[in-house]
């Protein structure tokens, strides 16, 4: 399953670039099956807005499709918000479908919710809220285009009854944390053909030894392969998978990716990260374990202290075919919005296998991918965030058999293919 651009490239930089020509030229992104623009908010495109706040309908300075987007700021007052609205688009079926939204913000830190409602009028909706939940760097960065996706399963509330099948009615919403002003512009509004059906991928970071002798035994009862991001120093101390381990682990159809020790690689240099990634991508080499992931540590991928014009994630682009996050304000789409900050649901000692359960159950209703990721696994109390009961993790993986999902490894599931289909579409004043 293929990303919103062609994951084979080795050099993702132009991401956005990319999905910018291609929808500019009147092209839906090809791996987009049952694709359907809604808006690029191009001249006319009728969409309101209430008092208060500022609304620049047709903002020419600021756009990356077409020759325009439209910008919103709020007041500057704590909790203050702004939105825009199309009350009587064209009737369109939401079942069964993605939803991505291209999005830039000028100060993420400030920004208090940025909701998408959709459904039949303003007392008959659903609502999603697209930022929460994350640990280390935001999703969305300041002051910089981004594409965001999410599934029917990420509606947080519904007011009425709405009509999925016969949305007319569509807003966003962005409001402040604080007392200055929040700037939002909005580019890109479109659904897509969720996937056939829902997969589900186990990672485990840090390398512990309990991932093979605990965690590994028991996914084996399930011939559930999984993936290990493994810090290339810790491989045979005390405590840490041996390299006797890790090939047993590759043998039996185990990833294994890279990660590293310092948890927040923004404050090393350029060159401090480039060399970490070429120690893991030599070590793996060395043991032949073609090395493709990567897990940020802390799920820090965003600017590097020492230079605000580079992040993690470019430079990570140039040595890995993916890298892992951690942002459980939802789960990943297919295909993914970004094959470098890919979304996880990361399991700590206060998660219970229901909760779990209620993850899995929500990622089979909507054909999402689930991303469980674990650390140490122990015996008795789990005690810290990085620790995990043995037995609510046999717990679990009874359930993910039991649910019949189908699991697979991360670099599995990005590789395949869907059908592809380039047609032309139609960008719309909507």
């Amino acid at each position: 399953m293929k990303s919103l651009v062609d994951i084979t490239k080795k050099n993702r930089s132009a991401f956005l670039d990319e999905f910018k020509d291609t929808i500019s030229k009147g092209l839906l992104p090809s791996c987009l099956n049952g694709f359907k623009n809604l808006t690029t908010w191009q001249a006319g495109h009728n969409w309101t807005t209430g008092s208060g706040g500022t609304y620049i309908e047709n903002d020419t300075t600021n756009f990356i499709i077409g020759t325009q987007c439209v910008t919103v700021q709020t007041d500057a007052s704590t909790n203050a918000s702004k939105f825009i609205r199309m009350a009587s688009y064209p009737s369109t079926d939401f079942t069964k479908m993605n939803i991505g939204l291209l999005v830039k913000i000028d100060n993420i830190d400030n920004v208090g919710d940025l909701s998408l409602y959709f459904g039949n009028d303003n007392t008959n909706f659903a609502r999603i809220d697209s930022i929460e939940g994350n640990q280390g760097s935001s999703y969305i960065r300041s002051n910089e285009w981004t594409l965001i996706t999410f599934s029917l399963g990420e509606i947080d509330s519904i007011t009425g009854t709405p009509d999925l099948t016969d949305v007319t009615f569509l807003q966003l919403r962005i409001s402040t944390n604080s007392d200055v002003i929040l700037q939002a512009s909005f580019n890109g509004l479109f659904i897509f053909n969720r996937p056939d059906e829902p997969r589900l991928t186990i990672s485990f970071d840090d390398g512990y030894e309990s991932i093979f002798t605990r965690g590994k035994r028991e996914l084996d009862k399930f011939m559930i392969p999984a993936v290990a991001y493994m810090v290339p120093s810790y491989m045979d101390d005390a405590g840490r998978l041996s390299k006797t381990q890790l090939d047993i682990m590759k043998r039996d159809g185990w990833e294994i990716g890279g990660h590293e020790l310092n948890n927040n690689q923004k404050v090393n240099t350029e060159e401090e990260i480039r060399n970490s990634f070429t120690t893991i991508l030599n070590w793996a080499d060395e043991n032949l374990y073609n090395v493709k992931s990567y897990a940020y540590p802390g799920g820090e991928w965003g600017v590097l202290d020492s230079n605000p014009n580079l992040t993690v994630r470019d430079i990570a682009t140039e040595y890995f075919s993916n890298a892992r996050v951690i942002f459980e304000g939802q789960q990943e789409t297919l295909p993914v919005a970004d094959p470098y900050k890919l979304r996880v649901s990361y399991i700590t000692n206060v998660d219970t296998p229901l909760s779990v359960q209620e993850n899995i159950n929500k990622a089979i209703e909507n054909n999402e991918w689930l991303h469980l990721c674990f650390h140490n696994i122990v015996d008795g109390t789990a005690t810290l965030t990085t620790e995990y009961n043995t037995n609510d993790f046999i717990d679990i993986c009874q359930r993910i058999h039991d649910s019949g999902i189908r699991v697979g490894t991360v670099e599995q599931i990005l590789n395949e293919t869907p059908k592809r289909e380039i047609r032309r579409i139609d960008c719309g004043t909507f």
